[in-house]
């Protein structure tokens, strides 16, 4: 179910989903919780792929660097830089280094 929500970049089923199998009590894999964020974030609803990103994270599921990518990269097209330094600093947390120069300096590079 979940490859053909993210085959048609069906976002609002694939999250529907995801939740259903959550409340089932379902142990869903890392690859199902990164599906339902990467499309949150290229659908630019970043503050969506930010929750979910972090429940995530909250329930233990090692999540790739590439889906705080996709968080980032979704900040940044909204612009908002401080949510781009919060999600790099977690980054950084769960040992997806970078390389911080200062509030918002790396945020305003990758702007450009």
């Amino acid at each position: 179910m979940i490859h053909s929500c993210f085959r048609s970049s069906d976002v609002d089923q694939e999250e529907c989903w995801l939740e259903q199998k959550q409340a089932e009590g379902e142990v869903l894999t890392g690859f199902c919780h990164e599906s339902v964020v990467r499309l949150l974030a290229n659908a630019d609803r970043a503050s969506s792929a930010s929750k979910r990103l972090h429940q995530a994270l909250e329930a233990g599921v090692d999540m790739s660097g590439n889906c705080f990518c996709s968080v980032v990269a979704a900040y940044i097209h909204t612009s908002d830089l401080e949510e781009v330094e919060r999600w790099l600093a977690v980054m950084e947390e769960y040992g997806l280094a970078t390389n911080h120069r200062g509030k918002h300096h790396r945020a305003e590079a990758l702007q450009l």
